[in-house]
């Protein structure tokens, strides 16, 4: 029942068009890869690619489904959208590329990925609960794996496709920690604003 309301919910959402359109990106990145002979680096970008648009349609559909719509409008039920999908995303991401992390460590040499993607992962789970964890050590966790792959980036393997994966994998967990501080930041401004209006969490205290 939960399955069909979810594909029901995607279908009014238009993501069948949009599944179209990923499915042809993704089939015309297919064949530019097999042209490449998958040099080392690219199967990586394209896992990034697409755990990225999982993680934001799991964190969309979650939110639809976990959160009542009339509860929290306007900014602030934004604002917690935003949050919840960018963890999720997250969270999605770092999972994946922890297991090839592992997998690395076990078959070929260590990967400090399994280090860096697991602190990612728990922090970003526990975010989704944590005020604290969203504004403090979730963005030192994106920035964490930022500097991982910035150090494979300065170590100049080759192929050259080694090092583009690295400068992606530095440009999107930059993105996700900058993200994540800006997002802690203006939730934290809209709750002071609704608190001092009156509206706020704070609203019934004695004398107000």
């Amino acid at each position: 029942a939960i399955s069909a309301q979810v594909v029901t919910g995607l279908r009014g959402l238009g993501f069948e068009r949009v599944g179209g359109v990923l499915i042809a990106l993704l089939g015309a990145a297919g064949t530019l890869l097999r042209a490449m002979a998958w040099e080392a680096g690219l199967p990586a970008i394209a896992v990034l690619a697409a755990t990225s648009l999982l993680g934001i349609v799991i964190g969309h559909v979650y939110y639809i489904y976990s959160v009542d719509p009339n509860s929290v409008k306007g900014r602030l039920g934004d604002l917690r959208y935003k949050i919840q999908v960018h963890a999720l995303t997250v969270i999605v991401v770092s999972a994946v590329f922890w297991v090839w992390a592992v997998l690395n460590c076990v078959k070929a040499h260590f990967d400090l990925g399994a280090i860096t993607f697991f602190i990612a992962f728990v922090v970003a789970f526990v975010s989704l609960g944590s005020e604290l964890a969203q504004r403090k050590l979730f963005p030192a966790a994106c920035w964490l794996v930022a500097v991982n792959y910035l150090l494979g980036l300065l170590l100049g393997l080759k192929p050259w496709t080694l090092p583009l994966y690295f400068g992606f994998g530095v440009v999107w967990w930059a993105a996700a920690a900058l993200l994540c501080s800006f997002l802690a930041r203006e939730m934290s401004k809209e709750e002071r604003q609704m608190t001092l209006g009156g509206t706020g969490p704070y609203s019934r205290l004695p004398g107000r």
